[in-house]
């Protein structure tokens, strides 16, 4: 791996509900060719037809297992969310912020939240549920009983251009 490739941050690419992993296909190979380390992690939550019995923890989770290695080598990590994959972001990033991390004595972390049209929960407090009138839409299968969960956003500017 070259300096400069470590010294860029590595871009993390969450898919939403509706799709797999291979729909970064031609973002990764677009920022790998300028010199990125890109994850792309297949979200539990979304594993074909058949409903699952996960929640968006186990995605963050997922999300944690990939970045955590590099955040111990002390590298910083842009997260890239889109639909569902925004609040799987946002729950990521909580409390694992380079800032968060330094403050507990650890190297690395979230640098960057991207949004593409995805699901951010910009008010503290917010919940995606709430956000959208308290009720589930039809089309979604609730794993587990609405509990007042509390998403909370953390707004960080990026400080590089991805290209």
């Amino acid at each position: 791996m070259t300096l400069a490739r470590v010294s860029k941050p590595v871009i993390i690419l969450v898919h939403g509900s509706w799709h797999l992993p291979e729909v970064w296909n031609k973002v990764k190979s677009r920022l790998e060719a300028a010199g990125y380390e890109v994850l792309v992690p297949r979200l539990l939550t979304v594993v074909g037809p058949e409903p699952v019995h996960h929640t968006w923890r186990v995605d963050v989770a997922v999300v944690h297992d990939l970045a955590n290695p590099f955040f111990d080598q002390g590298r910083q990590a842009v997260i890239v969310g889109h639909s569902y994959g925004g609040l799987v972001a946002t729950m990521s990033v909580k409390d694992q912020s380079v800032a968060d991390r330094a403050g507990r004595g650890l190297k690395g972390g979230f640098s960057a939240v991207v949004y593409l049209c995805a699901f951010p929960i910009a008010k503290r407090g917010e919940s995606l549920l709430s956000t959208g009138g308290g009720r589930y839409n039809k089309w979604v299968i609730a794993a587990e009983p609405f509990k007042n969960v509390r998403l909370y956003i953390l707004l960080v500017c990026m400080t590089r251009r991805i290209r």
